[in-house]
């Protein structure tokens, strides 16, 4: 069995080394792949390495802080974000605020956009802080039989233990670059921390920018534009092209737009760093989507900074915010303040549920619950919320016929 399990392994870094492209992706044969002579233009200010890989530094300004406070990237607010305010955790003991040197922002271009054993890395971009610059070093496979000087290069980029920062790399990038790993035969070093940007991008962003990916990100937050970029789709089919004539005239814009890509990345990272640092500030200046900030804001102890948050959103008209904002208050004992918060929440079915809770567990009001249960049943926007009314309306009932038959009866005098 053990001898079987070894013989497959190795077929499978054989295949892995051999790197046949997956079909219909115009990819060329192998026999025809163009691998010898110079260099194509646009790799010549590039070093090359060994297995026709070639790498180059590029340095710009830092966009990054000094230090970054990692704790309100890695909240976990549970499993909806869009569900009731709920206490979150962090995903990773790191919280302390690091050296922005000590991240590496990657980003990674492939053959496919969808992963899968056939699909490889052809080129990577590492970006790190270093003395008031931003240094991208850039990694390039000109063929598939060089790929495993391409991952070695990679790794030792990486270093061991890297503090990784990517957008959307934890779902995508990381495990691509895992499989490549074992395909041939190499071990990928255990990051101590990946700080995926991509969600908190969603949190922040995302409602008020209808959507998070990095282009939309730069061109709303930090007015940029990029000019003459290639569309992520379209950069598979440009690599197969170059391979298969050992040049394309695209292929300088796919290796411009990888870096762009962590260069915006580092920037985004940098200006989120500064929301959560100064909320109050940004959230009075920005297009962000102050509930989701409030519970970050909730999920990290900073309670007063979240209501503050909550109550702006509030004011503006957001009943979600109010909404959480009552939540907070009420969980703290304010009740008070609670009703004044459902009162900017409206008459909907979830502030008729708080207001349940509200009279209930804080103000010891049975009735005033029974009452907003009732309504609440009327505005249940489906079953299982309907459910949760009725079941809360009954408990109610139970709980008031009770305390009514242990009253004690009045005398007559």
């Amino acid at each position: 069995m053990a001898g079987s399990l070894r013989s497959r392994l190795s077929r499978l870094r054989e295949a892995g080394r051999a790197q046949i492209p997956p079909a219909g992706r115009g990819a060329p044969p192998l026999l025809q792949a163009a691998t010898g002579g110079d260099p194509p233009a646009f790799l010549e200010a590039w070093k090359e390495l060994e297995g026709g890989v070639f790498r180059r530094s590029l340095v710009h300004p830092d966009p990054l802080p000094p230090e970054v406070d990692v704790a309100p990237f890695l909240v976990d607010l549970g499993r909806s974000q869009r569900g009731p305010l709920s206490k979150g955790k962090t995903e990773a003991p790191l919280t302390r605020p690091i050296a922005s040197g000590d991240l590496t922002f990657f980003d990674l271009e492939t053959t496919g956009l969808s992963g899968g054993a056939g699909t490889i890395a052809f080129l990577a971009t590492l970006g790190r802080s270093r003395g008031g610059d931003f240094v991208l070093e850039q990694y390039f496979l000109r063929d598939y039989p060089g790929e495993t000087s391409f991952i070695e290069a990679l790794l030792a980029g990486l270093g061991t233990g890297p503090l990784l920062a990517s957008h959307n790399g934890r779902a995508f990038d990381w495990p691509l670059l895992r499989t490549r790993c074992v395909m041939l035969g190499r071990r990928l070093p255990e990051p101590r921390l990946h700080l995926d940007f991509l969600k908190t991008a969603r949190r922040l962003w995302k409602s008020a920018l209808g959507g998070a990916n990095l282009t939309l990100l730069e061109e709303g937050l930090l007015g940029k534009r990029r000019e003459g970029d290639i569309p992520g789709e379209r950069i598979p089919d440009i690599w197969f092209d170059f391979v298969r004539a050992g040049d394309h005239a695209e292929m300088g814009a796919v290796i411009s737009h990888n870096a762009e890509d962590v260069l915006g990345l580092a920037a985004l990272v940098g200006l989120a760093s500064r929301v959560f640092e100064r909320p109050l500030e940004a959230a009075a200046a920005g297009s962000l989507d102050l509930p989701m900030l409030g519970r970050v804001l909730e999920a990290l102890d900073r309670a007063d900074e979240a209501f503050a948050v909550f109550g702006l959103a509030a004011e503006r008209g957001d009943w979600r915010a109010a909404l959480a904002l009552a939540r907070g208050l009420r969980r703290r004992g304010r009740a008070v303040e609670a009703r004044r918060a459902l009162a900017l929440a409206g008459e909907r079915y979830e502030a008729l549920m708080e207001e349940a809770r509200l009279a209930e567990t804080t103000e010891g009001d049975l009735a005033a619950a029974l009452d907003a249960a009732r309504r609440a049943v009327k505005l249940a926007p489906g079953d299982e919320s309907l459910a949760k009314a009725l079941s809360r309306e009954r408990r109610l009932g139970l709980r008031i016929a009770a305390a009514s038959r242990a009253r004690p009866a009045r005398r007559r005098s």
